[in-house]
């Protein structure tokens, strides 16, 4: 059940899937008060701590395999464009919906483009993208 709690968190922090390693570093966390004897929900609650003290949930990096080379251009995968819609257009974290696309791998489709305009925030922004 830990496991399931603390995944399920770190993935919707970290904005894309939680990695096997990520999650068992986190789960060896919430081993520790465990192990001492604390609560169920105290462990869990350290864990997430935890979690939103990891770079992956203060920082939006994305891997670039030729750093150095301003002229190298790379694509990004789905979860690194929800990421970067939903800052730019609501300056807040993907929600279930542009996350649910970037897993189906069905953001950059035609159907979802035609589908974003409803959701944003204004008008002159759903002329804007109309045009992608």
């Amino acid at each position: 059940v830990a496991r399931e709690i603390i995944g399920a968190f770190a993935t919707r922090a970290f904005r894309r899937p939680v990695e096997k390693e990520e999650l068992d570093g986190l789960m060896a966390i919430w081993l520790i008060p465990i192990h001492k004897g604390e609560s169920f929900e105290l462990s869990v609650k350290l864990a997430l701590r935890a979690a939103l003290s990891s770079p992956a949930f203060l920082f939006r990096g994305e891997v670039q395999p030729d750093p150095d080379n301003p002229n190298k251009i790379y694509p990004i995968n789905e979860y690194a464009l929800a990421s970067r819609l939903s800052y730019f257009l609501w300056g807040s974290m993907p929600d279930d919906e542009l996350t649910q696309l970037a897993s189906r791998k069905r953001l950059r489709v035609a159907t979802a483009r035609s589908a974003l305009p409803k959701a944003l925030p204004c008008n002159g922004c759903r002329s804007a993208i109309s045009i992608l």
